[in-house]
């Protein structure tokens, strides 16, 4: 009745079905709009879903193959580092088997060294025997000859010694040894032999005269003092050095005795 009453006061034909029917209106655009609301969560939760399963399955996709990758990686190296370990033990093999032959390579190298400096020593002896041999018995043959030789070139020698040995007064040490010495009254001469006369046999001579001239030795003092290179054999080279040095040159050929004295040559005195 009041419903009534208020409709025909706004001039308004609302009755209480019509009400009912605007409610239930109302309601069915709510439960639509609630549905429509509900799949459209519903849709947006199903995309957000598949879009997180999807990002997870790249995910796990890419972890995976990144996974996959590191252990073919490592894999990989550990059999690099597996062949690098098994070169260098083979190396290491080679090296040790190597420096065991080097080793013993040394050892026969030294026993050989041994041996052969052995027999060059026993070699050398007998050589240095032979040598003497020669030595003494050139001196021994030019010995009786060569006061006759130098008496011709007027050198008067009355007295010779073979392998006289100057010696210091004070300490008795020999102090050098003249193969042969010739004197007379006036002169000496020391008289170098060689089986094979070398410029280094001429040097050492020298010097030895060098000794000599300041020994002050009974059969040098107050005589002029001269020297003499005597060989068996000696080269053209090595006879001109011993006369430019000053010394008389004495050669044995055959059972003679030769002393070069060129003209305009003279004598070198100590």
């Amino acid at each position: 009745m009041a419903l009534e009453t208020r409709s025909r006061q706004t001039g308004t034909d609302l009755t209480f079905e019509k009400v009912w029917m605007m409610f239930q209106e109302t309601d069915k655009k709510f439960q639509e709009s609630k549905e429509t609301w509900d799949r459209s969560m519903q849709k947006s939760k199903e995309t957000w879903d598949r879009s997180i399963q999807e990002s997870k399955e790249t995910w796990d996709r890419s972890m995976q193959k990144s996974k996959e990758t590191w252990d073919r990686s490592m894999q990989e190296s550990k059999a690099e580092h597996d062949r690098g370990m098994a070169e260098l033990r083979e190396s290491q093999k080679e090296l040790t088997e190597a420096q065991k032959k080097t080793d013993e390579q040394i050892q026969e190298t030294e026993l050989l060294v041994k041996a052969t400096t052995a027999q060059i020593d026993k070699l050398s002896a007998n050589l240095g025997g032979v040598g003497n041999s020669l030595g003494d018995m050139a001196e021994g043959l030019m010995a009786s000859d060569l006061l006759e030789t130098f008496d011709a070139l007027g050198l008067d020698f009355d007295r010779s010694f073979q392998n006289y040995k100057v010696k210091d007064k004070k300490t008795k040490r020999k102090l050098t040894e003249v193969d042969m010495l010739l004197v007379n009254g006036t002169i000496a001469m020391a008289v170098e032999v060689k089986t094979t006369m070398t410029q280094g046999d001429v040097d050492k001579h020298e010097t030895r005269m060098d000794v000599l001239r300041h020994e002050p030795n009974s059969l040098f003092v107050n005589r002029r003092l001269y020297g003499a290179m005597a060989g068996v054999k000696m080269s053209k080279m090595a006879r001109e050095y011993a006369m430019d040095k000053g010394f008389f040159v004495i050669e044995l050929t055959g059972d003679t005795v030769k002393v070069d004295m060129p003209d305009g040559w003279t004598p070198k005195t100590w």
